[in-house]
């Protein structure tokens, strides 16, 4: 069933604050399960989008998402598509006949801002995410006034992401007499790695610097509020954070996710010299180590590629296996603790891999605007023992972009490490039919051009990626 629009009713828009940016009220969309047996399972969704931090980039978010008045009456099930919101059997056949509720953004604050006013620093705008997810709450209770669900998975990604994982104790605490288990996705910000300065001046980055903006007012996770004296700068941190979360977690995040890495000075998206590539090898040991130092207890997971996206590689279609196990299998494991791996987290040599073939081979790629470094790589490859190397014989990659956002498509050289001339371009053109027409990517064709035909070469140029953080 569609998912229909409920805006907040006046009086719970005054006595919550549930405004969005411009002082519209905020809502959801609601649909009902689809099955008896599942009528009191819940799948809701936190829907992301960014944020903002001054004035003028405050504006410009509000622009295009700062309203409610410009929802549609339906929400756009391709948006939800490979995820747990997602209706299909096929696709979702775990959760897909559960009742759905989503919360569209607008506030700009990764769902998190309290304030009751507007904020004359950031340009006179309303920041009340948290407001509006309990505006939201207190609607359902209004529209489904019977529903008692006895299961609720809460999701969502990237700015949503960041929410879920925030309040996942307070979705708990709102439905104590339900199974209520919080699935994150790209929303691990930040591991507690330092910035790239801090990194390369060996010195640890401040809190401070990472931290959520102080003129939201955010909301603070309970627990590590009363650990930490109320830190907003400590509390904004998922390093932080999930060492106090009791809800069962399940997080899905790549080992090398460009948005955050681009938010602590590190553009993937250019040649990374020597001080580069040690910074990401970095980044991922200390994402690991934050998500296994502080997630292997019961109740909580995680799935974790050793690859360079931000989310479109985290839904149940798109996520490749993780040591053999795909996501929805893990996910399934993990919600309704059927058994099997639910810490799962691909290392490959310290740097981004892909293993998007489903191949036991994986595919090592290092992050650049030009594929010429690819057939480099690839010409070294039987005198470079890195641990990259030795994973992959006889598979490379090149990045493409997909709706702005770093992609990965796998190619086979037909020869050995000299017949870089030869390529086999099926792979490669299945794919490219698969992501084109979009505005934002060249075809694979062309960028190999720039790879194998270096006298004709031209200058592979990319359009930035939205930053979450």
């Amino acid at each position: 069933m569609a998912l229909s629009l409920r805006l907040l009713d006046a009086d719970l828009v005054a006595t919550h604050g549930a405004r969005c940016m411009d002082g519209s009220p905020g809502g959801l969309y609601l649909s009902p399960a689809a099955s008896a047996a599942n009528a009191s399972r819940l799948v809701l969704y936190l829907e992301g989008g960014g944020e903002c931090r001054t004035a003028r980039a405050c504006a410009a978010w509000a622009s295009h998402s700062g309203s409610s008045s410009r929802w549609p009456a339906r929400f756009a099930s391709a948006q939800l598509a490979g995820s747990p919101m997602d209706p299909s059997a096929r696709a979702n056949p775990d959760f897909h006949d559960w009742a759905r509720l989503v919360l569209p953004y607008c506030s700009a604050d990764l769902h998190a801002g309290t304030r009751r006013d507007r904020s004359a620093p950031l340009g006179g705008w309303y920041f009340a995410g948290h407001r509006l997810l309990v505006g939201a709450l207190a609607q359902l209770r209004r529209a489904w006034p019977r529903f008692a669900p006895t299961h609720v998975l809460v999701t969502g990604s990237s700015a949503g992401g960041i929410g879920a994982l925030l309040h996942a104790d307070f979705f708990g605490a709102h439905w104590p007499a339900a199974a209520v288990k919080v699935s994150p996705a790209a929303g691990y910000f930040y591991p507690g790695a330092p910035s790239q300065r801090d990194f390369a001046a060996a010195r640890p980055t401040p809190d401070d610097d990472l931290a959520m903006l102080a003129e939201w007012r955010p909301y603070l996770h309970e627990g590590c509020a009363a650990a930490t004296n109320r830190s907003r700068a400590r509390c904004s941190s998922a390093h932080q954070v999930v060492r106090y979360v009791r809800t069962p977690l399940f997080v899905r995040e790549n080992l090398f996710d460009p948005a955050k890495l681009a938010n602590c000075g590190l553009d993937v998206r250019r040649k990374l010299g020597e001080g580069g590539l040690a910074y990401l090898r970095a980044w991922g040991e200390a994402l690991a180590a934050s998500l296994e130092g502080s997630l292997r207890r019961a109740g909580h997971g995680y799935f974790v590629p050793s690859c360079l996206a931000h989310a479109s590689n985290l839904g149940f279609e798109s996520a490749p296996a993780v040591r053999g196990v795909r996501l929805r299998e893990a996910m399934r494991a993990w919600f309704f603790s059927s058994g099997g791996r639910t810490d799962l987290l691909e290392r490959c040599g310290g740097l981004p891999c892909s293993n998007a073939s489903g191949a036991a081979q994986y595919c090592p790629h290092l992050p650049t605007r030009e594929c010429r470094q690819l057939c480099q790589l690839a010409r070294r490859r039987r005198r470079v023992r890195n641990g990259l190397d030795a994973a992959s014989p006889g598979r490379h990659v090149c990045l493409i972009h997909r709706e702005a956002q770093p992609e990965v498509a796998a190619v086979t050289p037909a020869g050995g490490d000299e017949g870089i001339g030869e390529w086999r371009m099926a792979t490669c053109h299945k794919e490219a039919a698969r992501m084109a027409p979009h505005p934002n990517h060249r075809t694979l064709t062309h960028l190999f051009d720039d790879c194998i035909l270096p006298s004709k070469r031209r200058d592979v140029r990319t359009r930035s990626s939205p930053l979450t953080r």
